[in-house]
């Protein structure tokens, strides 16, 4: 697959944004003691004083936080995909494990790739030792229904030469690994075929079906031969107001509890839906979206029996989450005029993490003028 260098892992706003929480979230896990933890800077220390030790590990995963089942409530909006890594040094050379949950492999796979061996270069750096081998498993690779035409495009051309990613001479002189920024970093020999445009993760209904990956585009994954795509869906709304045909069916009662990477309804009352977000801006606790049931751009063409019925929510989620502060927020009308990516209107309900001090004040940012481009957050 291609993709511009704009669109691509290492540069598009998508991949700024998840590299952002994985920058402030992974680094500050929770000790016994009460205090946090940063694991990747103690990855670094402990490779440079005991380079031969076998416990050289990253995990994102906290047990409690994505426990699940009757009576729980999971505190993530989305389960960890990637990140657990293992780091052995052997013959002076870096050997990076990555084990992957789960994996979106057209769409999201190819930047994860990236993504580890990218680390595996600002472990360089930070070490002195040089990369030898990265290894990638993933346990629930999959692809989705509505992605087959592109999948069998994508196997059916032939490989090219991959491209170069290497650190540019500022990135040399980097010193503690949470300072590394885009700029670091250099693509080059980068010729791709012509893109493929690839969605990810639609309702049932919409063609969004999980199936297993087929084990020859498995033997592709391992091999390192698959190249990124766009992904066409969740993009901004146009001018014109014909893209979000996709995106705002998500938002209607019946798509809103479908299985999409960790999104379910929490409570529906009202002619409201409380939901958790599936991508939550950078330094907040907790995440909601309140959403109605009915399809319209603005609170005030809501009839007056559900305009009442958001109160109704709002009260039930300050309730059951027992929230002494929090902040709300929604944009009404044309999306490309608000910095909104949806055309069925919502409102966020946000709880600041008071533990990320480093984290500037969560911000919801409007609007007035049109854009062709996801909102920044």
């Amino acid at each position: 697959m291609g993709f511009s260098r704009e669109d691509s892992p290492l540069w598009s706003e998508a991949g700024r944004y998840r590299a952002r929480l994985l920058r402030r979230r992974l680094p500050r896990l929770p000790t016994l003691d009460g205090g946090r933890f940063n694991q990747f800077a103690n990855l670094v220390r402990q490779i440079k004083e005991l380079p031969g030790d076998r416990v050289h590990m990253i995990t994102p995963w906290m047990p409690k936080e994505n426990a699940r089942g009757v009576g729980l409530l999971q505190s993530n909006t989305i389960a960890p995909c990637h990140g657990w890594v293992h780091v052995r040094i052997l013959n002076n050379r870096i050997h990076l494990h990555l084990y992957q949950r789960s994996g979106d492999t057209p769409v999201g796979v190819p930047s994860n790739m990236i993504q580890y061996a990218a680390l595996m270069l600002m472990l360089e750096q930070l070490t002195g030792y040089e990369p030898a081998t990265f290894y990638h498993t993933i346990s629930d690779a999959h692809y989705y229904e509505d992605q087959l035409g592109p999948v069998e495009e994508l196997t059916g051309r032939e490989s090219l030469r991959l491209p170069t990613v290497q650190l540019t001479e500022a990135g040399r002189q980097v010193k503690v690994i949470h300072d590394f920024r885009r700029e670091h970093f250099e693509l080059t020999d980068y010729y791709p075929h012509p893109a493929i445009r690839a969605s990810r993760c639609l309702p049932d209904d919409l063609q969004g079906v999980r199936i297993p990956l087929l084990p020859d585009l498995r033997t592709e994954v391992r091999d390192g031969s698959l190249l990124s795509a766009q992904c066409a869906v969740g993009g901004p709304a146009h001018q014109d107001g014909t893209s979000g045909t996709r995106c705002h069916l998500y938002f209607l009662p019946e798509h809103l509890g479908a299985d999409c990477e960790g999104r379910s309804i929490l409570h529906q009352m009202g002619g409201w839906s409380l939901v958790k977000n599936m991508y939550p801006y950078l330094g907040t606790l907790h995440h909601y979206l309140l959403v109605p049931d009915e399809h319209v751009s603005a609170m005030t063409d809501l009839p007056p029996d559900r305009r009442l019925g958001y109160w109704d929510i709002l009260q039930y989620a300050i309730d059951r989450f027992g929230l002494s502060y929090y902040g709300r927020g929604g944009r009404n009308g044309d999306p490309s005029l608000t910095g909104g990516t949806i055309y069925h209107v919502h409102e966020h309900l946000v709880v600041g993490d008071p533990d990320m001090a480093d984290v500037n004040p969560v911000k919801l940012y409007l609007s007035s003028s049109p854009i062709n481009r996801p909102s920044q957050r």
